[in-house]
């Protein structure tokens, strides 16, 4: 059976993409508070576009016995999956949890005082210049490996040699073309 990283690879192939993705991705473990960081990145007509979550995870899980558990994650590393996933198996147990949490006063279940999601940047691969407004999208899980909306994008909306001149003008450096 096809694991989700192979079939979004193999989607982006068909793109003409040569996608990266930067960990294992689960079909059950979708929501952002899964994933920390850059998750996958490709690069298109000179630009490199990354996908990731950020945020910052703020989460106690009250169990029935009294327990206690603890995930601060301020650095985007993904720190939920690695210290909840004894306790907390997919999404669906996150939400189960949360509405546990409301229904008993907190008694028992899952707090949330902070979150993360996803977003997207887009670079000039070669100077590494950030181009785009860190774009928060409402995607969901499949959106954010949409190669063909990104590369629909720069070509749309992208002009290198402008976009790079804009950012670093704006940043107080200079730039030189292969003319000058």
């Amino acid at each position: 059976m096809e694991t989700l990283n192979e079939k979004y690879i193999r989607e982006a192939k068909k793109a003409g993409i040569d996608l990266t993705i930067n960990e294992a991705l689960d079909e059950n473990k979708q929501d952002p508070l899964w994933h920390g960081s850059y998750m996958a990145s490709f690069v298109y007509r000179g630009f490199l576009v990354t996908m990731g979550a950020l945020g910052e995870v703020r989460a106690t899980l009250k169990t029935a016995a009294g327990e206690e558990i603890f995930c601060v994650d301020k650095n985007n590393a993904g720190l939920f999956a690695s210290e909840m996933r004894g306790f907390i198996k997919d999404d669906q147990d996150i939400y189960e949890k949360e509405a546990e949490y409301s229904k008993t006063d907190g008694e028992t279940g899952l707090f949330l005082g902070n979150n993360n999601w996803y977003e997207v940047w887009i670079y000039q691969e070669e100077t590494r210049v950030h181009l785009s407004d860190n774009m928060e999208p409402m995607w969901d899980f499949d959106d954010l490996f949409d190669v063909e909306f990104y590369k629909k994008m720069i070509d749309n909306y992208y002009e290198p040699e402008s976009e790079i001149q804009a950012a670093i003008e704006v940043s107080g450096g200079t730039f030189y073309t292969e003319e000058e």
